[in-house]
């Protein structure tokens, strides 16, 4: 009941309201209850399925950089090769196949002579050339294997093709799905 001034008298309707809209209040609380933890939850799910995702870009990232590190060793390697027989060129007149080499004999190729050391012939330059070439793909790429042909062409110049395998699975790769990377140069 309002009195003439506008003011509730106890045990009014504005106290009735009151309580009403208290009880209401702890309706709806107990029908939220849990409700906060399951939004933390589904917070927390969202944030691991982000981070595996970065995760995931690092390790690809990594591999990446990985590929491209061993790209770049294998094209150091085959441009090292490739002037270690241009410097020789004189070898290929007389054995056009004195640098030639297979993935299947490039890990066994030796020599006896020290062409630092000592003097040698253009042969056992090419021979000691070989085996400290293939001595450093095998030292820079995980089971790096080369192979080497050299084909005169008909104005006399060879065109020098080095081929190189490595694996980037560090021995889980069979050799049909080894990256092959390939350099072919003219030496005139």
């Amino acid at each position: 009941m309002t009195s003439l001034l506008g003011f509730h008298r106890p045990g009014g309707p504005v106290e009735d309201n009151a309580m009403s809209i208290s009880q209401h209040n702890m309706q709806i609380l107990k029908a939220q209850k849990g409700l906060g933890l399951i939004e933390v939850l589904v917070t927390v799910l969202i944030l691991a399925v982000g981070l595996l995702g970065i995760a995931a870009l690092q390790a690809k990232s990594l591999k990446n950089n990985a590929e491209s590190y061993y790209r770049t060793q294998a094209t150091v390697l085959a441009t090292d090769l490739a002037d270690r027989v241009r410097s020789n060129r004189a070898i290929l007149d007389t054995f056009e196949n004195a640098y030639d080499m297979t993935f299947a004999t490039s890990k066994t190729i030796t020599t006896t002579k020290n062409c630092e050391t000592a003097a040698c012939s253009e042969s056992d330059l090419a021979e000691y050339d070989k085996v400290n070439w293939v001595g450093l793909v095998i030292d820079n790429l995980p089971g790096g294997e080369a192979q080497v042909t050299t084909d005169e062409q008909t104005d006399g110049s060879f065109l020098v093709k080095i081929e190189i395998q490595y694996d980037l699975d560090f021995g889980q790769s069979t050799s049909s799905n080894k990256p092959n990377f390939e350099y072919m140069t003219k030496i005139l």
